[in-house]
């Protein structure tokens, strides 16, 4: 016997992930910084756009479903795709990346202040089915990554 309880268990894991969506926010901030302004990552968005992109879907997709697990049982969401998020006076890269890495301070703290019965909550997704919060927060850990492969592929070229 390992001598660790399901809920120390559970904490472990819930800190594991709060590290990985903070870790995964620095990871694509770095890459942005160094990834060619033109030209564009293998999807064909430029770094700005997938910053913005990113941004975007930060605070309408993924804070957007934390708020509405806090006030309905159950809430049913589409699919989402904001796009880039970018105005035409979208602002320098640096900025957009400071946007983003804010948005996702302001998430990570949100779940942060969650007690057992805020993980435990549901709602469900058109393509994803079920998903308690940490599945939702792995499914923004997986875009992440989509993007940040973008990114890597556009410094590699």
């Amino acid at each position: 016997m390992s001598g660790v309880s399901a809920e120390e268990a559970l904490l472990t894991a819930r800190h594991d992930l709060l590290d990985r969506l903070t870790s995964s926010a620095g990871d694509i901030v770095a890459a942005a910084s160094v990834a060619p302004r033109t030209g564009g990552t293998p999807d064909g968005w430029t770094t700005i756009e997938v910053a913005g992109h990113l941004h975007a879907v930060e605070v309408d997709v993924w804070q957007v479903r934390l708020r509405s697990l806090e006030v309905q049982s159950d809430p049913w969401w589409d699919w989402t795709e904001p796009g880039t998020g970018l105005a035409e006076d979208a602002g320098r890269l640096d900025e957009l990346c400071i946007r983003f890495s804010e948005a996702r301070t302001q998430t990570v703290a949100t779940l942060r202040h969650l007690d057992l019965t805020g993980w435990q909550r549901t709602g469900r997704h058109a393509t994803f089915g079920a998903l308690d919060v940490a599945g939702l927060m792995e499914r923004a850990l997986e875009h992440d990554l989509e993007h940040l492969r973008g990114l890597r592929a556009a410094i590699e070229r």
